[in-house]
């Protein structure tokens, strides 16, 4: 019978995978961190004018290291030696999956941002460019670590989904769907582009090409952003759940 949600015992499974994966993930951590900073240190000293340009490279880091990660936060469930163990922890489907997702997007995701600052702020500090400071805290850098979130759940659900290989075969999935989706938006929006006017007559071009543009914004901030993290959240539930039972 599956046990009934209780906070306390997932943040004993939150705990619990921490210090199962502590090693690894100082490891990990501490080399990637070293990285960046040599990275930003770098280009505070001998490029000073170009500091900013640093906030595509802890960009680049986040992506490729955060989904590195999720594609790996089930990979106990997948060993033949540990996944009895796992799927017989006395914890629920729910306090599973909630729990190795906080781990994954949000704390991960916190921490890195806070590291990320520091580091910006040293550079700034070593090029003499605090002017520059504040663009770290940009609508658009938001923006994207939103996005990063809303990828991150595609991840999460392949490191459910595959046993081996997850992030590459997630990459690959990621790439087909990303090719169906902007087949489907333009399908959406092809009878209101500009080539198209002549079909409907006397409507002024204007008129269509905001209602283009109003199409694309449900389509994708409000289907993809809005819907689409949560509906891969709970794919990724039921999928748990067939393996739990």
């Amino acid at each position: 019978m599956e046990k009934r949600f209780d906070i306390k015992r997932m943040f004993n499974f939150i705990k619990r995978q921490s210090l199962l994966n502590a090693n690894a993930t100082i490891i990990g951590a501490l080399a990637t961190v070293g990285a960046m900073f040599l990275v930003s240190e770098l280009v505070g000293y001998f490029s000073p004018q170009g500091v900013t340009k640093l906030k595509a490279v802890y960009f680049g880091t986040l992506y490729v290291y955060g989904l590195i990660r999720t594609s790996h936060v089930f990979s106990e469930l997948h060993n033949p030696q540990k996944g009895y163990a796992y799927l017989t922890l006395p914890v629920s489907t729910a306090e599973k999956l909630w729990g190795s997702w906080i781990l994954s997007a949000p704390v991960f995701t916190l921490l890195f941002s806070i590291i990320c600052i520091v580091l910006y702020f040293l550079a700034c500090l070593t090029g003499g460019r605090m002017d520059a400071f504040h663009k770290i805290f940009d609508a658009d850098n938001a923006r994207g670590v939103g996005f990063f979130l809303i990828i991150q759940s595609v991840f999460f659900l392949g490191a459910v989904y595959f046993k081996k290989n997850n992030f590459m075969k997630t990459v690959a999935v990621l790439i087909v769907f990303w090719l169906i989706n902007a087949a489907y938006i333009r399908l959406l929006t092809w009878p209101f582009g500009i080539d198209n006017t002549h079909i409907y007559g006397n409507i002024p071009t204007g008129d269509m090409i905001k209602f283009r543009d109003f199409m694309e914004i449900w389509v994708i901030d409000v289907g993809f952003c809005g819907l689409f993290a949560p509906f891969m959240l709970l794919v990724s539930y039921f999928r748990l759940k067939e393996r739990q039972i």
